[in-house]
């Protein structure tokens, strides 16, 4: 396997259980990888201002939160 594969099939994605009594369950929070970070960039960069305020947090979990198979 060469160098390059053997980066990208590093499992390097630290993530962390959170509990969240209100839906009586633990979620899986990652970091977000390079591609992710990009693609909330833009879309925070490209939204009028309002609605990027409004929705940040449920953004940021689309692109951080986790189930067990990591999808």
């Amino acid at each position: 396997m060469s160098i390059r594969d053997q980066i990208l099939n590093c499992d390097d994605i630290k993530h962390e259980i959170v509990k969240i009594p209100e839906w009586g369950l633990d979620v899986r929070v990652c970091v977000m990888s390079g591609l992710a970070r990009d693609k909330f960039d833009h879309i925070l960069t490209t939204m009028n201002k309002e609605k990027n305020l409004n929705h940040i947090r449920a953004t940021l979990a689309v692109y951080t939160v986790r189930d067990e198979e990591n999808k």
